[in-house]
């Protein structure tokens, strides 16, 4: 799939403005090596197509994307929609919001753990925005990925 513009460019940003001055460098969850592999990961994930379905369970922190059951997300043409699971009124997680999610964390987050698949998607992420606070974390696992 081609990573629109915008999130390659947010993502970009970010890799680039960890480069700069030691103290951003010094961030305690952007390491260079994070940054390599969301660079790497953002290059497997463009050669994909942009219709997928993900299944996934966020079961950490308080917000809009927690559920405790798996969750099914159909995306074709951009437009995300719930194809199985809970009909919760939750937000839905894709694979762009992911990587938009992943590059914030990499500079503003306590503690950022991400694995990658081959294909470049986050398969498992785990951010805890403060490590003081509590019910700030967000963590995201997908159970299933196919291309459509």
């Amino acid at each position: 799939m081609r990573v629109s513009v915008a999130v390659r460019a947010a993502a970009l940003a970010i890799l680039i403005a960890g480069c700069g001055s030691s103290e951003q460098a010094s961030t305690p969850s952007a390491s260079d090596s994070d940054r390599d592999a969301l660079a790497s990961a953002l290059d497997a994930w463009d050669a994909h197509g942009s219709n997928y379905t993900i299944t996934y369970t966020a079961t950490c922190g308080e917000g809009p994307f927690f559920t405790d059951v798996p969750i099914s997300v159909n995306v074709e043409d951009g437009g995300a929609t719930v194809s199985d699971g809970s009909d919760a009124d939750i937000d839905l997680v894709t694979v762009e919001f992911l990587f938009e999610t992943i590059g914030s964390a990499l500079e503003e987050a306590d503690s950022v753990t991400v694995a990658y698949a081959e294909e470049g998607i986050p398969t498992s992420v785990d951010i805890d925005w403060d490590a003081n606070s509590v019910d700030d974390e967000f963590c995201v696992d997908i159970s299933s990925f196919e291309l459509n």
